[in-house]
């Protein structure tokens, strides 16, 4: 897993809600050379979890030869449970919702499963309780 610095994170989120809400802007920063016309061979998939106080992550889904991988549902739901859930436990959030999107490995049973019972009714997502 790559580290970002909080100046590099704060970043991120000032262009995130700079742009209404945009990844794209993002993408960009993260892979400078990352565009239409330039598009690179190789792809970077990372997951960020962003709250009104910054950002979680990001996290690269990167193989144990440190090769850039596709998410599938137990890659995703490692991240979750390995990555996620111990930063979210060191910021003691109250009421905290979970919202993702309907990526098939975010809402596999198996997924949902773990994230039903880990927020319960603070769940958003398709499948979702």
């Amino acid at each position: 897993m790559e580290r970002l610095t909080n100046e590099q994170r704060l970043q991120i989120v000032e262009i995130y809600y700079q742009n209404s809400c945009s990844v794209k802007n993002v993408h960009r920063l993260l892979r400078p050379y990352y565009g239409r016309h330039n598009r690179p061979c190789e792809s970077t998939i990372l997951w960020c979890g962003f709250w009104a106080g910054g950002i979680i992550g990001p996290f690269f889904f990167k193989d144990d030869r440190g090769r850039n991988v596709t998410v599938n549902g137990e890659r995703y739901r490692a991240m979750i449970h390995d990555f996620f859930l111990p930063q979210l436990a060191e910021l003691n959030l109250v009421n905290m919702w979970f919202q993702q999107d309907g990526a098939t490995c975010h809402t596999a049973r198996e997924t949902m499963n773990m994230l039903k019972d880990e927020f319960g009714e603070q769940l958003i997502s398709r499948n979702g309780p």
